[in-house]
């Protein structure tokens, strides 16, 4: 017996013959909007509660063990038209971050069109920052 025929056997009310189409057409678009109603409070939850990650940042006190070393290793990958724009900004990100929490930042940086790139990401080369056109 499918999901569906289990969920129709349990409302009785359905099963019911309607009195009239008008009875019919507005008990299913009571139901309809009461199950959407139903969906987006779920959804509004979910999406609201703390969830655990496995992101290793998000530890108390909001830094990586390799962070609390004093080293930081970071991964980008972008597209090939923002590397001049990247070692133009990484250079005073690095010098910047190490006078504000004296931690040394290195990167680890890989440029290719945005489509291989993207592709790269999808089939699991780990990122901390993508920059994708």
């Amino acid at each position: 017996m499918s999901p569906w025929q289990r969920l129709t056997q349990h409302l009785h009310w359905l099963q019911q013959p309607p009195a009239s189409t008008n009875q019919s057409f507005t008990a299913l678009k009571r139901f309809v909007s009461l199950f959407l109603v139903g969906i987006t409070l779920s959804l509004a939850v979910a999406s609201c509660g703390q969830g655990t990650t496995n992101n290793p940042a998000a530890t108390p006190g909001g830094a990586s063990p390799a962070a609390n070393k004093g080293n930081i290793e970071l991964t980008l990958v972008s597209f090939a038209v923002t590397k001049a724009a990247h070692e133009a900004i990484i250079p005073k990100f690095v010098e910047q971050w190490q006078k504000e929490k004296g931690q040394t930042v290195s990167f680890n940086q890989s440029y290719g069109g945005s489509g291989s790139q993207t592709r790269a990401v999808i089939d699991g080369l780990e990122a901390d920052i993508v920059h994708l056109a």
